[in-house]
């Protein structure tokens, strides 16, 4: 069995697994050691404020492209961080354009911030794919995610009401900065979705395939 983990941090204590294929999260432009194996690129919304518009439209554009990156990410908007949030709309709305441009899914987080998510997808239309990760929303704010196209990827923290309204055929899982070992997180979320394990992983590398490209390595 393979598991798919699409949004994790570089942990030198996490060793690569012949059964786990994961995409590790940069947050540049502190973070520029490429891993082996997958990765994304972004300024994480905490960030936005010490960044120049430049590390946004010009170096993070040079370093996905040099650098071969699978997607742009994470970024977004949160509103319980002290960054301004018209910064942190500024700077997301340049990384959205920047994923539509070079074709790559944009990995998103998102904290009290769904609508705004939502509203900015109805207004550019992107083709590229969206990707909310660590989603710990109600339902309804899912279902307008859903709505307009875009995936929500799950960690161990979830509200436990999402697998009414989350099939698995939409459903990512991640580990992100958990320190556990990528199948307990896949037992947590099948037990909430009323799957084994083993079919949950099927699913999900399913949904990441088309994603992603069914040729994505396994590190």
């Amino acid at each position: 069995m393979v598991y798919t983990d699409v949004h994790t941090h570089f942990n030198p204590a996490r060793p690569a697994r012949a059964d786990v294929r994961r995409i590790v999260s940069l947050r540049f432009p502190s973070e520029t050691a490429v891993p082996a194996g997958l990765f994304s690129a972004g300024v994480h919304p905490w960030d936005a404020a010490a960044v120049s518009d430049a590390d946004v439209s010009d170096r993070l554009a040079r370093f996905v492209v040099s650098q071969s990156a699978v997607a742009i990410g994470e970024c977004g908007i949160d509103r319980l961080c002290g960054v301004p949030l018209e910064r942190q709309m500024k700077v997301f709305a340049a990384q959205t354009e920047l994923a539509e441009m070079l074709s790559l899914p944009l990995v998103i987080h998102a904290v009290r911030a769904s609508a705004d998510v939502v509203l900015l997808h109805r207004r550019m239309k992107p083709s590229s794919v969206w990707i909310v990760h660590g989603f710990r929303g109600k339902p309804r704010q899912a279902e307008e995610l859903l709505a307009e196209g875009i995936f929500l990827s799950v960690g161990l923290r979830f509200n436990p009401e999402l697998p009414k309204v989350l099939g698995c055929d939409r459903l990512l899982v991640e580990s992100d900065t958990a320190d556990v070992p990528l199948e307990a997180v896949y037992g947590v979320v099948a037990a909430a979705w009323g799957m084994e394990r083993d079919v949950l992983a099927a699913c999900v590398g399913r949904t990441f395939d088309s994603l992603f490209g069914g040729g994505a390595a396994i590190v």
